[in-house]
């Protein structure tokens, strides 16, 4: 009987493959089920850190965010964390936990956790640059400095020390996204629902990747019609990949609806005079929804906080439509009014607030769109945060 290791790995033979640096930390072990988990089970078990004392209060403001509905989930309580699944950890770690923390939290160890949500974001973002691998790597080095300081020997474990290697791996692998074990986790949660029945397993498996694998490669011969490539995205489990820099309006016009003042005289010095437009509530951008704040039928999610090419955040109320010669679409958008985070050290959380209504209102293209974003609405304070990439994740 052999434990432990078996002996050197056949990988050592293949030329050109480096066993260290062509096998990456997985940053969904190691940071979100890992060292995210890790000190936030901390935080709630141990006194000092005064968040078992305030957990009614961080409940409650985790009940009171709203994601976009790009987010697969939605957030749940913390006292729930056990069941949380990575990405609930993602949203948890970029989002939701320094709001929902702020004033709460142990100043030292809320500044020291800011450190990872920043080198993360960085390391997560669809294009990472040489400067901020610097920048991440700085963090990071910080934050591992500090452990022992904020907290004790105990929590130096070993996902603790691997990320001391995540700047590099992204340096020689690229963004940790591209690295994750997210679809191969995904795949497996697949592979469940291929099971219908206790008999003959594998032949399941197999007969219904077969089934999804050929109706894959017969609708690249075939176009469908929309509704029935909905149904077929749904069946293979995948979304259609939408061109780049398309724009479509989603369901039908709003009856009853008018422009506010503001918005009218925008209309005017735009094109000498208001146009008889047709009022949307919804819209897809390169393949992300948003919603106008008109949009009434969600309750749970908010995707209405966009941010603009021109760096500017803004919520939008109306989505136009109106024909000059082709079909014209306008956002009517209301800016907000953004300010430095409390947050040390972090960047993509900025604080906002609303404008009263009339106020702050702008017209912007669907092209104008940069990114969607996070738009963490609680009763002291409102946060708007960017998102560092829209490859999903579950």
């Amino acid at each position: 009987m052999v434990r432990g290791l078996k002996g050197p790995s056949p990988l050592i033979l293949l030329k050109g493959f480096n066993l260290v640096w062509c096998l990456p930390p997985d940053y969904m072990h190691c940071v979100l089920e890992g060292v995210t988990q890790q000190l936030t089970d901390i935080w709630v078990a141990v006194k000092k850190y005064k968040v078992k004392k305030h957990l009614k209060e961080v409940e409650m403001r985790m009940k009171q965010i709203k994601p976009p509905n790009s987010f697969c989930r939605l957030p749940r309580p913390v006292k729930e964390r056990k069941n949380w699944k990575a990405t609930e950890w993602l949203y948890w770690l970029l989002y939701y936990s320094l709001p929902c923390l702020s004033g709460i939290l142990d100043e030292s160890a809320i500044n020291h956790f800011a450190l990872l949500c920043q080198a993360l974001f960085l390391l997560l973002q669809a294009t990472v640059t040489d400067a901020d691998l610097q920048t991440a790597d700085q963090l990071l080095s910080l934050f591992l400095s500090r452990v022992r300081t904020v907290y004790d020997d105990s929590v130096a474990t070993f996902n603790v020390h691997q990320l001391a290697h995540l700047t590099k791996s992204v340096e020689m692998l690229g963004p940790l996204w591209g690295t994750s074990t997210f679809p191969f986790e995904n795949g497996n949660g697949m592979l469940v629902k291929l099971v219908t029945a206790a008999q003959g397993v594998p032949f399941q498996i197999a007969e219904r990747v077969l089934m999804k694998s050929w109706l894959r490669t017969a609708s690249k011969f075939v176009e469908l019609p929309l509704r029935l490539a909905d149904l077929r995205d749904r069946i293979i489990g995948s979304h259609s990949v939408r061109e780049t820099g398309s724009v479509r309006l989603l369901g039908a016009p709003l009856k009853s609806v008018s422009l506010e003042q503001a918005a009218v005289q925008l209309f005017a010095a735009w094109y000498g005079e208001v146009p008889s437009l047709a009022h949307y509530a919804r819209l897809e951008v390169n393949g992300t929804e948003i919603h106008s704040t008109r949009y009434s039928r969600v309750t749970k999610t908010c995707s209405t906080c966009v941010r603009m090419n021109d760096g500017l955040y803004c919520m939008v109320t109306d989505i136009c439509s109106f024909y000059s010669n082709c079909q014209k679409i306008i956002l009517v958008c209301q800016e907000l009014v953004t300010s430095q985070s409390e947050f040390r050290n972090v960047t993509y959380i900025q604080k906002c607030k609303l404008p009263p209504p009339g106020r702050n209102i702008c017209l912007y293209s669907p092209e104008d769109v940069s990114a969607q974003c996070v738009f963490v609405n609680l009763e002291h304070q409102s946060y708007v945060c960017d998102i560092p990439n829209n490859y999903k994740v579950d």
